[in-house]
């Protein structure tokens, strides 16, 4: 084997290698996870309320979204805040 074709099987095989990481790292993408965070604007995520949560607006669960209210939260939205038809 030549010299030249020993350095490009190497270069190609590192090639390959940190494409292959680059593909597992795009694909393994976990959705966007948050606690207790939002309190107005939009949720376009996954969010878990848990303990005590306080609003200060209005709340839009964005489509394809999840809003999970654990067991026991408590969830305070102001008097003037409240929503009426």
């Amino acid at each position: 084997m030549s010299a030249q074709y020993k350095k490009t099987k190497s270069i190609s095989l590192v090639g390959i290698f940190i494409l292959s990481l680059m593909v597992a790292m795009v694909t393994t993408v976990s959705p966007v996870s948050a606690i207790n965070e939002t309190t107005s604007g939009t949720i376009s995520g996954t969010e878990t309320w848990t303990g005590v949560h306080n609003l200060d607006g209005d709340l839009v669960i964005a489509g394809g979204a999840k809003l999970i209210i654990n067991a026991g939260t408590t969830i305070n939205v102001p008097a003037d805040k409240i929503y009426q038809h």
